[in-house]
């Protein structure tokens, strides 16, 4: 009889939790995809501008290579809404010369730094290089109301840009259209930006977790095959997955305000690097959106990762696919720029090249 009741209690305990299970399931809140946005009307508000001295420390050593001639290309950071860079230098050890800002030769027109100088005994095998910048950030979080604008309408060419399929943006590959299809992240008819720009961010959330692999390929058209990558590639994914309806969006590659300990290797960590995403809204302005800080805590309030900036990323460029005029080679891609990188002419090889990187940054 005991084991009978003990039996009987197990059971109705099973009914009562799938009963209680179906009822949230059907009067429960929705999935957090499918919910709006929490701001339907909204502005960003910007917070004090601090000012930060920062230095990107870069040694390379190419043992094979008996170098003539050295090109290295630095970023040269942008001013966004909330960054000001108020200067940027590089130099090299050995060498009077000293780094030129340029353009880069995508339709971006992007702002580079690059130093070239004829290598002499002390630089035929290594080289040690060191860029400088001056740079005032400021913390921006989006708030509900209507307030001071800080948008407008993008220029036509300005907008023309952050709606491309490019690069590893590559939005409108078969691979990527069927992953939207798949997992409804087209726009439905009649959904505000703000609204898909939430629907997307936590539908990316719940799908993905964040890996860091060093080679993985981060083209939107192979992340959309995988549930794992770091904030580069969910940051792409994101602006993909905007451009791909219509709304301006873009990456913004840079670096945080905590300096690196140590020297590291630059195929092999990363350091202070780090990737967020910016949607543009034209009474708002660009809006953050922080992809990776939203998929490895989950269990946080998502609006701590959707138009919360602390204002702790030196951005160093926009998005990826930069064209550079080697000057020894001619033309070359660099997917992005958070590590310098370079180019030298010589007897031997540079196959067994190494680097380190070193990030400093110091508030005034």
């Amino acid at each position: 009889m005991v084991k009978r009741a003990i039996v009987r209690a197990f059971c109705l305990r099973i009914v009562l939790l799938n009963t209680l299970f179906f009822l949230c399931c059907l009067f429960g809140p929705a999935p957090l995809y499918a919910q709006t946005c929490p701001f339907s009307k909204c502005h960003i508000q910007l917070g004090g501008a601090s000012k930060y001295d920062a230095s990107l420390k870069w040694w390379l050593k190419t043992p094979d290579c008996d170098a003539t001639k050295w090109v290295v290309l630095y970023p040269d950071p942008p001013n966004t809404d909330n960054q000001r860079l108020l200067s940027a230098s590089l130099t090299a050890d050995g060498t009077p010369a000293s780094g030129a800002s340029i353009r880069e030769l995508s339709p971006y027109q992007r702002a580079v730094l690059m130093i070239n100088f004829d290598a002499n005994d002390q630089t035929r095998h290594s080289i040690a290089t060191f860029g400088h910048y001056s740079i005032a950030l400021a913390p921006r979080q989006l708030v509900p109301g209507a307030g001071p604008e800080l948008g407008s309408p993008l220029a036509a060419g300005d907008r023309q840009l952050y709606l491309s399929s490019s690069g590893l943006l590559d939005y409108r590959s078969s691979s990527f259209q069927h992953w939207l299809q798949s997992e409804e992240l087209l726009r439905r008819a009649n959904e505000s930006d703000m609204d898909f720009a939430w629907r997307v961010f936590s539908k990316i959330r719940a799908l993905y977790v964040y890996n860091y692999d060093s080679a993985q390929d981060r083209h939107a058209s192979q992340l959309c095959s995988t549930n794992r990558t770091d904030c580069g590639g969910l940051s792409i994914m994101f602006a993909s997955t905007l451009r791909n309806s219509g709304i301006p969006a873009r990456t913004l590659f840079g670096r945080h305000t905590t300096s690196d300990k140590a020297p590291g290797d630059v195929r092999t960590t990363y350091g202070a690097a780090h990737v967020i995403s910016e949607f543009y809204q034209p009474e708002v302005g660009w809006i953050p959106v922080e992809m990776s800080g939203a998929v490895s805590r989950k269990d946080a309030d998502p609006l701590r990762f959707f138009g919360r900036d602390p204002g702790n990323l030196v951005t160093l460029h926009y998005d990826t696919d930069l064209q550079v005029d080697t000057i020894l080679f001619g033309q070359s891609l660099v997917e992005y720029l958070q590590c310098p990188t370079f180019w030298v002419r010589g007897h031997g090889t540079t196959d067994n090249w190494s680097a380190q990187i070193l990030w400093q940054i110091t508030k005034n």
